[in-house]
Parts: C-alpha cells; sequence; structure tokens
C-alpha cells in the first residue's frame, strides 16, 4: 500500500517567502524615506555626501580626470596653436587661467613645442586617452547610482553611454572656453550673447548627464531642478578659475616649478569633482524630497527587487534539487 506524500503548504512557497521580503524592503524603504524627508535640507545632503564616500568619489573622478581629459584639452589646444604660431600651448593656458609674472614664465615652459606634442598624439595614444574617458564615466556614474539608490547601469550600453557623457564634457567645456575666453575685443557683446549660450549649454549637460548615466527613466520634470543645480555649481567654478586659480597657480608655481603646474591642475580637478558630486547629491535629494512618495519608493528599490529576484530564483533551484532527492 503506498503512502501519498503530503502536499507542500501555500506559506512556505518560495514564492510566498520572496513576496515577503519584498514587502518588507519597500515598508523599510518607506521608513527610510519619510525619515530623510524629516531631515534639514544640508543635513540630508550632507549625509547623503558622506554615505556615497563623496570625497573617495571626486578623488577618482578628479584623477581620470587628470590622466584622460587634460592631456585630451593639451592636444585640442596644440590642434588651434597649429594654426596659430604665435600662441603656444602654455601661452594659451597662461590666458585661459589668467597668470601674471614668474607664474606664467613657468607654465608657459613647462608644456613642449606644439610639433612635438601633436608628433607624439599617435592614433593609439588618441584612442588611450578616450577610453580612460569611460573611467570618468564610470566615476561620475558609479556616484549617480549611489545617490540615487539604483543599481549600476551594465552591459554593452553602459561604455557605449560613458563615451557619449565623455563627449558631452568635452564639448562643454569647449564652448565655456570659446565663450568665456574668446577675448574678442567686444567684451560687452561677449557677455551679452556669450554667457547665456554657456548658462543653456550647461544646463543641458545637467539635464542629459542622468539620462545617459542613471539606469532608470526619469522625465525632464524630475531633472530640472538638479539642471539648475549644475548651472549654480558651474558658476561657482567660473568665478573660483576666475579670482581663485591664478593665486593657485602661483603657489604651486613658486613652491615647485615646472611639476607645480601639474599639482596646481589636479588639485583644481579634485574641486571639479567635489563639485560634480555635489550637484549629482543635492539632484537626488531634491528629488527625493518633492517627487510623490509612491514614485520615489518604486524607485529607490530596483536594488532590493533585482536582489530579490536573484533569490527567487535560487530559491526556486534549491526547492528543485531537494524535490529531487526526496523523491530519490
Amino acid at each position: 500500500m503506498s503512502v501519498e506524500e503530503p502536499a507542500a503548504s501555500p506559506g512556505t512557497h518560495p514564492q510566498t517567502a520572496a513576496m515577503r521580503r519584498r514587502s518588507d524592503a519597500v515598508k523599510a524603504r518607506t521608513g527610510r524615506i519619510m525619515k530623510n524627508r524629516e531631515l534639514s535640507f544640508i543635513k540630508a545632503v550632507i549625509g547623503r555626501f558622506f554615505e556615497i564616500s563623496g570625497t573617495r568619489q571626486a578623488m577618482l573622478v578628479a584623477f581620470n580626470m587628470f590622466i584622460g581629459f587634460f592631456p585630451l584639452v593639451i592636444l585640442g589646444l596644440a590642434l588651434v596653436a597649429r594654426r596659430h604660431p604665435l600662441l603656444s600651448i602654455g601661452e594659451r593656458i597662461v590666458r585661459m587661467v589668467g597668470l601674471h609674472g614668474e607664474a606664467a614664465d613657468i607654465v608657459r615652459h613647462a608644456f613642449p613645442a606644439t610639433d612635438r606634442v601633436l608628433l607624439g598624439a599617435s592614433l593609439i595614444t588618441v584612442l588611450s586617452l578616450l577610453l580612460s574617458g569611460l573611467d570618468v564615466a564610470g566615476g561620475v556614474s558609479e556616484a549617480f547610482s549611489r545617490a540615487w539608490n539604483v543599481p549600476a547601469r551594465k552591459g554593452w550600453t553602459s561604455p557605449v553611454r560613458g563615451m557619449a557623457w565623455f563627449a558631452l564634457v568635452m564639448l562643454q567645456f569647449s564652448v565655456i572656453v570659446v565663450v568665456t575666453r574668446s577675448g574678442g575685443r567686444s567684451a560687452l557683446l561677449q557677455h551679452l550673447v556669450g554667457i547665456p549660450l554657456v548658462l543653456a549649454a550647461v544646463y543641458w549637460f545637467w539635464l542629459m548627464t542622468p539620462r545617459l548615466l542613471l539606469n532608470k527613466p526619469l522625465h525632464n520634470r524630475d531633472l530640472r531642478a538638479g539642471a539648475l543645480v549644475g548651472v549654480g555649481g558651474t558658476a561657482v567654478l567660473g568665478l573660483f578659475t576666475q579670482f581663485v586659480l591664478p593665486g593657485w597657480f602661483d603657489s604651486y608655481a613658486s613652491g615647485f616649478g615646472g611639476v607645480g603646474v601639474a599639482f596646481a591642475v589636479a588639485s583644481f580637478l579634485y574641486v571639479v569633482g567635489i563639485v560634480w558630486i555635489l550637484i549629482v547629491v543635492i539632484g537626488a535629494v531634491i528629488w527625493e524630497r518633492n517627487a510623490p512618495l509612491d514614485d520615489v519608493v518604486e524607485f529607490t528599490t530596483a536594488v532590493t527587487d533585482e536582489e530579490t529576484d536573484e533569490q527567487l530564483v535560487g530559491d526556486f533551484v534549491n526547492d528543485g534539487e531537494g524535490s529531487s532527492s526526496s523523491s530519490a
């Protein structure tokens, strides 16, 4: 006489356990969001900045920009200087930063002649520098993912979007330099036409950045506040470049000579990294505090859902193995 095995209780099924874990995760996320909304805005920004290790993120961005972005800037200046031989690479940097005296002389002699730079700029060199731009994009993308509490983008689209974003960085920098440092005859016309153009370019850049790097679709209305913060942060960097950076270069160049130029550039890029990470964090905090609670909870539980799905698959596999063992 055979004895039938009792049917498994529905309450012990892996799907039920997975749904319970997901429900608990949503409740925990909702409580965390409500708690963050009770904080003052400044405390929320500072807390999120250190929660994602903002200083470390900024350092990684600065390092990658130093080895990838800055050499491409030098190559670009060399191409421009080739058409205007009277202005060397060093001279153009002197004018861009606004240096004078001993610091200006040190910077002028810190860079090789234009022909030497272009001669060393082989296709492999340019490609390697462009690939290093992926590290810059990766650093900013990681900061976005951690600040917005979503999983990082994976697959072949990640490097493609990273390269597109890095191209936008180069384009934005070119627009800023051409408009604000062109040295045109009419300063009034330059400010009336150029400054709004720069602000529009920066706003568009920070509006497109989350779309390229963030692994979650968002509407323009969700990103406008962050884009305006990006405009404000870029304006702060502009004031820093105009009033602080010349003295910074002077101190480093006077104390360390030619190598001090590299120290000054690296330090400035670290400041850029700090400002960029703050822009990311402030944009995330503004959206999290003002968007409908249900939207925020649904958006920020992406990591939990992904982990739950993986656990669910594991439970099914283990359950199947257990059933096979019982049958045997």
